[in-house]
This record gives C-alpha cells, structure tokens and sequence, in this order.
C-alpha cells in the first residue's frame, strides 16, 4: 500500500474521563475543589483568571457543570456529575506543548484532589486537517474510494466525491476507533480526519504519559491502516 505523508494543519481535541460512579452530591464544594485544583495547577503555566472560571446551574444534574476557559476564550476545562472533560477546539501545531502540558499538569493533579472519583474509560474526539504533502497525493488517497458512475445512474453527469468511514475495535475490548475521511474544506490538498477513541481499563494512576501513549499508539495505528503517515513519524 503507498504511504501518505502529511503534515496536521489545524486540529480540535476534545477528551473525556467517565467517571466509574458519578457525582450524586452536587453542591458548591465541587465547584470551589476543581476552581482550586484548576487555579494550583496551572499557576506559572496560564495563570488563570478568577474570570475564566464559570458555573452552569441545572435543575437536571447531568447538566450542572463547573469550567475554566483557557486563554478566556472556546478552549476549556469542565467537571460534570459523571466526566472530566478537556475541550480544545481550534488547535494549530504551535499550540500543541501548551495544551500537552496543561492537560498533563490537571491529570496529575485530579487524582490528589478528588480522591473519591474513579474513571476507567478515557474517549477522545479529534477533527483534524491533514495537509498530504505530495503533489496530487489527495486525489491519489480518495481515489482508492471511487465508486465510479455510470451514465445510466444519473439523469445528467455527476461527479463522485470519494470519502471513508470505519470502525475497528481490539479482540480484547481494550480499545475501540472509529474513523471518516473526506476532502477539507480548510484546503484544496487537505484531508478532514474525524477519530473517536476509547480506551478501557484504565485508573486514575497510570501517568499521562502512561495515557497519552496508548490513544497515540491506536490513532497512528488506525492511520496507518489506511496509508497516512506523520512527515516526521518519530515525533507522534
């Protein structure tokens, strides 16, 4: 199978902790224990503000949530009764050590100061803009998924816009991708990447890095499966 270089050029991450057993007591020390936790652990990092810090108030406990906006903007760290949640949804490639670090930096430190919450499912959610760097590599890549049209399907000539959709899951259950690809509407030689992820059988203790490997490990896997390459692999 020919290989596919590219290069990310804008990506949205999001990524959910479930929680084993939801929060069933929702009151004000939640929100005051993730502000401090959020606020001490990124002190020296982004130095939040008592403005980047909000409360969604609900009647429905699902929907009661306590967020810190990153940089006050879309880009946010939220608890719900049931999940943590690190939303980041406009990344470029100079974003990616900051966002490393602050998510390494509140993974650390949410075991220490929620003791009594347990998660072992890790899903992740990413958008990505793949540049394929080669000359005509796009259409080469979507070429493969042509179906091609006839002129007795279609009353007037049609032109096929080729795409894929996938899911694989591990014989063991320990993990689960689903994939879909088409054309980017940020680039004409850009290919638009949705990838879910979940990982089971995890804790609160293994390292982020511990964590970060794993989602990295199927992700380049699952890419891989279908002939696309990082242009400097040794890095992801």
């Amino acid at each position: 199978m020919a290989v596919y270089k590219f290069k990310p050029l804008r990506t949205g991450i999001r990524a959910d902790a479930l929680f084993t057993r939801p929060i069933l007591e929702w009151e004000e020390h939640v929100n005051s224990r993730f502000f401090a936790m959020v606020y001490d652990a990124l002190a020296g990092k982004t130095n939040p503000s008592v403005a980047e810090f909000s409360v969604d108030v609900a009647n429905v406990l699902g929907e009661a949530r306590a967020r810190y906006h990153l940089f006050g903007g879309g880009t946010s760290i939220s608890i719900q009764a049931d999940r943590l949640t690190f939303d980041f949804p406009n990344l470029v490639p100079t974003d990616y050590t900051i966002v490393n670090d602050v998510i390494a930096a509140i993974h650390d430190a949410f075991p220490k100061s929620f003791p009594e919450l347990q998660y072992d499912t890790l899903q992740t959610w990413s958008q990505e803009h793949l540049d394929l760097v080669e000359n005509g590599a796009l259409e080469r890549f979507l070429g493969r998924y042509e179906i091609a049209t006839t002129d007795t399907a279609f009353p007037s000539p049609a032109v096929m816009q080729p795409g894929l959709k996938f899911t694989i899951v591990a014989q063991d259950q320990s993990w689960q991708c689903a994939l879909s690809a088409e054309r980017s509407l940020l680039s004409a030689t850009a290919l638009f990447v949705v990838l879910n992820v979940s990982i089971r059988g995890l804790s609160n203790s293994p390292s982020y890095a511990d964590k970060r490997t794993r989602v990295t490990a199927v992700t380049n896997s699952v890419l891989r499966l279908i002939g696309l390459e990082h242009v400097d692999a040794a890095s992801t």
